[in-house]
């Protein structure tokens, strides 16, 4: 028979000045942003040529989904995105440890939302007739902007993306909004 035995140090949390864990504060964040921002550039890239030049929904679509997969798909599996990995940070769940897909979907809940609206809006927009006549980035931005959905979508989103800031920056655990609603941190490695 197996001894039960009642050792519960396992179970603490980890106290995060004991250990020096380090938190990813706004400069590497950021800059693993940009990172990925550089990464993600060509299928960026490549959906802009697609809704000026060729306006093939699947090809938008497809596009699309990359960019939605990325991010959820990168810190589930490996802890980080490529940009994180480089400046040496990775998402953990709030006991420190890896972070479960639960917690990553929900932390990426503003990435992936936006992402989803933006390609649907896109998507409706290539089904409109008038948009077959859009033949450069200027026509693009000014057909974009006649819809009042577009500005509404674009200032819910700078607001949130202001209070993903002013989270990030003035918690001691460099936490943001997103941080919170997955309990998630990110840290130094």
């Amino acid at each position: 028979m197996e001894e039960i035995t009642n050792d519960q140090s396992s179970d603490l949390p980890i106290n995060p000045i004991e250990t020096n864990i380090q938190y990813g504060t706004f400069a590497p964040r950021m800059g693993a942003l940009l990172l990925d921002g550089l990464i993600m550039a060509p299928i960026s890239i490549l959906c802009l040529m697609d809704m000026i030049m060729w306006k093939n929904s699947l090809l938008l679509l497809i596009g699309y989904l990359l960019t939605i997969i990325y991010k959820p798909f990168c810190e589930y599996k490996w802890s980080a995105t490529p940009g994180k990995m480089a400046l040496n940070c990775k998402v953990v769940n709030d006991g420190f440890e890896k972070a479960d897909l639960n917690a990553i979907l929900l932390r990426n809940i503003f990435y992936i939302t936006k992402n989803i609206l933006f390609m649907i809006f896109l998507l409706v927009i290539l089904s409109q007739p008038e948009y077959q006549d859009v033949n450069t980035l200027k026509e693009y931005n000014a057909y974009l902007f006649k819809f009042p959905s577009y500005w509404i979508f674009s200032i819910i989103f700078i607001i949130i993306d202001i209070i993903e800031f002013a989270l990030l920056v003035s918690d001691n655990q460099s936490r943001s909004l997103h941080d919170r609603i997955g309990k998630t941190l990110v840290i130094r490695t």
